[in-house]
């Protein structure tokens, strides 16, 4: 385990010839803590301590010899972040690649040039820095992702939740108002039956209920609206989606976005809709070898148009026309809210979504809106 000592700023030496240890005491003393050892056991042991970020290792020596220490340090280290010069006083192409395939970074022939030696130190040393930065970033990142991941499903369950629950209160309303109108009557003529007027206090509230909730649903919908440029919907959560290394390095995306006109809207109902179908495309392309995801936008007739592509797995002829009902799904872990979504969303605004798809060939989720129609008052 490493030290509380600064491992940015540790060289490790191991030769088991003195004078090279009082040389690189003496050149590499001043900008780094500099710590050596005299044969491999010892020099593995201070490696372990303390994580140096250079370390220089002599290939002949008595006992285990340079390679397999250089081997052991590669097995041991957690991090996989220092980095280690092989020193020797051979310059066969045969050592040096003997050294590489050891997990060496580099090699260095004695006797060395000093200017050479400090050289190949410092560059190494800002190389790990940066490398550790990176490292840092890429945590940061993959969390930011992986909550982003958890509040996307959280987001597409309570708005399914409250989409129905609006819609279950909406269906409660008829119902409601008969009751209520009938207690009504009823009490007129049996004024002394104070079971009448009481149903008919109830039925009053559980009406004044049902309106606040199908109000408060309108007017959740109604704020918050402002001009959506689909097209930079788009590219802000493809952005977000390249965060995750796996997605950008695995999946070769493409875009054709045409000129299009902003309509009135809740930017968040597009963002979310937009996430849903490339994620849907990411869980298809999974096993996909060269995976591609390619989406295409027009105006067309009044409407904002937008294609997503991918070349998975397909989805089977009978599940196409489910994949769009709430609760079904087709993949092992999934919610069956997202596509659900995606259509309340989109008929909310006029608008509509389709689906083609071949097994093992690919997918295309195809959606339109309507840019002349204002916002829908409610999702339902």
């Amino acid at each position: 385990m490493a030290t509380m000592m600064d491992s940015k700023h540790i060289l490790l030496v191991i030769d088991d010839e003195p004078g090279n240890r009082r040389l690189a005491h003496h050149i590499f003393d001043q900008p780094y803590h500099v710590i050596s050892a005299n044969d491999g056991a010892a020099g593995l042991k201070l490696f372990l301590q303390h994580a140096p970020c250079v370390v220089l290792l002599d290939v002949i020596m008595p006992g285990e010899d340079g390679y397999t220490i250089c081997r052991r340090m590669r097995e041991l280290d957690e991090t996989g972040l220092s980095k280690i010069l092989l020193v020797s006083g051979k310059a066969m192409i045969d050592e040096v690649l003997q050294g590489y395939a050891c997990g060496a970074d580099d090699y260095i022939t004695k006797p060395f040039i000093r200017q050479e030696l400090e050289a190949k130190v410092s560059v190494f040393t800002k190389l790990l820095h940066a490398e550790k930065s990176l490292r840092n970033i890429n945590q940061t990142l993959e969390k930011e992702v992986k909550t982003r991941t958890e509040q996307l499903l959280q987001a597409e369950k309570m708005a399914f939740i409250g989409t129905h629950t609006a819609q279950i209160v909406h269906n409660l309303s008829n119902p409601l108002h008969v009751i209520s109108l009938n207690s009504k009557i009823l009490h007129k003529q049996y004024p002394d039956d104070q079971s009448l007027f009481h149903i008919y206090q109830a039925a009053e509230e559980l009406n004044q209920i049902v309106d606040s909730i199908l109000s408060s649903a309108r007017a959740d919908l109604q704020s918050h609206t402002e001009d959506v440029d689909l097209n930079i919907v788009i590219e802000k959560q493809l952005q977000f989606f390249k965060l995750d290394k796996k997605f950008a390095y695995r999946i070769k995306t493409s875009t054709e976005l045409m000129l299009l006109p902003s309509f009135l809207g809740v930017p968040n109902h597009f963002n979310q809709l937009i996430a849903n179908l490339i994620k849907n495309a990411v869980d298809a392309t999974n096993k996909t070898q060269n995976p591609t995801l390619l989406i295409k936008t027009q105006f067309h007739h009044g409407f904002v148009e937008c294609l997503i592509t991918d070349n998975g797995c397909g989805i089977r002829h009978q599940d196409q026309e489910h994949i769009f009902e709430a609760m079904f799904t087709t993949k092992q872990h999934g919610t069956g809210l997202g596509l659900a979504y995606c259509k309340q969303i989109l008929e909310a605004y006029g608008g509509a979504i389709g689906v083609q798809s071949e097994i093992n060939k690919g997918t295309t989720f195809f959606f339109k809106i309507p840019v002349n129609k204002s916002v829908a008052i409610a999702i339902a």
